[in-house]
């Protein structure tokens, strides 16, 4: 809240009633249930004996009614001394008032944030096509000076615009799932990289995220899509605060597999162990279904995934089926299956079966075979851990 004011974007917030806070208690509070005020300022202040206060202005262009609780006009929690380093602290125009950040949480739903950026803002927009029928591996690296904040997009032609003269002679037929996912990379990182900003992949124009971005690291951002029609000629966006260096930057396979298995494990709330061994199944936000399975047990680990539609609903599947069966080696990992909405209504389930066995399986490791896949690429197996070498962190694909 404190960056969105300096920046000048524009806030509101709301109340809404439900079981914690009934429409009775919200107007004894002076609030007024299931309404939209207009946050004007946010303050960050230390009082007379040096305690922080976190305080909101908030009005109800209504003018009817105000906050009574605490830091209210009339409350005895105001001192001279407060009110003059606020400087406006009295809030005589109608409907103004101010309220403590612990109250505000209690009695506010939402925040909405409207970030409308000024001539002061640095933009940057760079091609970034979405290859059919196959994983993308170009993407962007960006770097700054300086803490940056950034809104981060990958923009693809709406519906209407894919049926009209610039687009026409592409046959791109309807939106497809793509997103983007954005990983940091230094000398101390980890040896499991996780994912410092998700654009979760959704059938939308427009995808985007924000993130923070800190001097002397760099970030690595890679589209994903996983798209059966022809080339989509999308845009990767970057609103900044700060100047941010972006190159393009090619992904070899193994950086590919890296960065989506980020993605993942950033994604999947509770993984399933099964004799240390690890089942994720990241759900985004706009339907895409990721599974991986990390192989850190003694024996080799089979992962049995069964996907099932009904009703309507129609699905697109990366290893071209929704039944797969694969096995693990001790120390390997493996991107199992990339499940993609493809329109139509109803829903689906899934079932899976594991086991662990010390001797290595005499018939195929895979099936559905990982050759006739489209993007054999992203469901190859690779190691979870890789050796230091002396130059530092050379371990990593980038």
């Amino acid at each position: 809240m404190c960056t969105s004011r300096e920046a000048k974007f524009l806030m509101t917030v709301s109340t809404s009633s439900g079981k914690s806070r009934s429409e009775q208690d919200i107007r004894a509070a002076g609030l007024v249930p299931n309404h939209a005020y207009s946050l004007i300022d946010v303050l960050d202040v230390l009082d007379a004996g040096g305690d922080r206060v976190r305080l909101l202005k908030i009005r109800n262009p209504h003018a009817k009614d105000k906050w009574r609780g605490n830091w209210s006009e009339g409350s005895p929690l105001w001192t001279p001394e407060l009110r003059a380093h606020v400087a406006s602290a009295k809030a005589t125009e109608d409907g103004m008032f101010f309220m403590g950040y612990g109250d505000f949480l209690h009695w506010f739903e939402r925040c909405t944030i409207c970030k409308v950026q000024s001539d002061g803002w640095h933009k940057v927009r760079m091609p970034t096509p979405l290859p059919g029928g196959m994983v993308p591996s170009r993407g962007w690296r960006l770097r700054v000076s300086e803490m940056t904040e950034c809104c981060l997009t990958i923009a693809q032609p709406q519906d209407r615009t894919r049926s009209g003269p610039l687009f026409q002679s592409l046959n791109l037929g309807s939106i497809a799932a793509a997103g983007f996912v954005l990983v940091c990379v230094d000398d101390s990182q980890r040896k499991s990289l996780t994912a410092t900003t998700v654009g979760h992949p959704r059938c939308r124009a427009v995808v985007s995220a924000d993130c923070w971005l800190k001097p002397g690291l760099s970030y690595f951002l890679l589209p994903l899509s996983l798209l059966e029609g022809p080339e989509v000629p999308a845009v990767f966006s970057c609103f900044s605060r700060k100047t941010v260096q972006i190159q393009e930057h090619s992904f070899s396979d193994s950086a590919v597999l890296a960065a989506w298995a980020a993605f993942i494990r950033s994604n999947s709330k509770a993984p399933d162990d099964f004799h240390g061994a690890k089942v994720y199944m990241a759900k985004s936000h706009g339907g895409m279904v990721v599974c991986m399975a990390e192989n850190r047990g003694r024996g080799f680990f089979q992962v049995k995934l069964d996907f099932q539609q009904f009703e309507a609903c129609r699905l697109h599947f990366s290893r071209g089926s929704g039944h797969t069966e694969d096995w693990l080696a001790p120390g390997q990992a493996q991107i199992l299956q990339v499940v993609i909405p493809a329109g139509g209504s109803g829903g689906w389930r899934s079932s899976q079966h594991y086991e662990m066995r010390f001797m290595k399986p005499h018939h195929a490791l895979h099936s559905p075979d990982l050759a006739v896949c489209k993007c054999s690429e992203l469901h190859q197996s690779f190691a979870l851990e890789q050796t230091r070498t002396s130059q530092g962190a050379k371990w990593l694909p980038w």
